[in-house]
């Protein structure tokens, strides 16, 4: 099983190679209440994350998998997670029409002092955001889903496919809970189910080659 400075060595060299320099992480933490070089951040046991801190980002994994793969097979679960991050930061109108909304209506209420204007204002706002965050959300939940399939072009379909259905098969508590999260099966979760992932990479394969 690979070490700590194997995983950070594997997650830096993909910074580099995605041009994420700023992105390589100091270590690692594992995701659990317990023991040293911990955190309480949550992440998926297909998903492993960054966590900026004061010294630098840190890569997260589940201590679920805590010496269950092979450095192997940890690559395309990293290098599709770093890939991910790449795609992120791109969707600005919302976060300015929500802004713009928001100083029309203050403007609105200065000038027009009227309870009802100010409150097609209040609920104008809260639309938008409710708005922008569904938009931004399924956004992400594709570009996870196609970071994915560029992993899998990158590295080898075979290669994410099989240590996401390894994952699957170990029915890890987190994993399990993430298929029956409804958000997740309406794409409003910004972190796709194992399921999800694998129809993704098996959706052009015939059925007895995807099962």
């Amino acid at each position: 099983m690979p070490t700590e400075d194997e995983l950070k060595t594997l997650t830096r060299q993909y910074c580099m190679e995605l041009h994420q320099p700023k992105l390589a992480p100091a270590g690692v933490l594992w995701s659990t209440n317990k023991g040293a070089r911990t955190t309480r951040m949550r992440v998926l046991p297909d998903q492993p994350a960054l966590l900026q801190v004061a010294h630098g980002p840190f890569l997260v994994i589940s201590y679920d998998l805590k010496d269950k793969l092979s450095l192997d097979e940890w690559s395309p679960l990293v290098y599709s997670y770093i890939n991910y991050i790449t795609k992120l930061g791109s969707l600005r109108v919302i976060p300015l029409l929500l802004f713009a909304t928001l100083i029309s209506t203050i403007i609105i209420a200065t000038i027009l002092p009227d309870p009802l204007l100010l409150a097609v204002g209040l609920i104008a706002v809260l639309l938008v955001a409710t708005l922008g965050q569904i938009i931004d959300t399924k956004k992400k939940h594709r570009n996870r889903l196609q970071s994915d399939l560029e992993t899998s072009a990158r590295l080898g379909r075979s290669a994410l496919l099989d240590v996401l259905r390894k994952v699957d098969s170990m029915h890890l508590p987190d994993a399990e809970v993430q298929k029956e999260n409804w958000f997740a099966a309406h794409k409003l979760s910004a972190r796709p189910s194992l399921t999800q992932r694998i129809a993704n990479l098996t959706s052009d394969l015939p059925k007895s080659a995807s099962s």
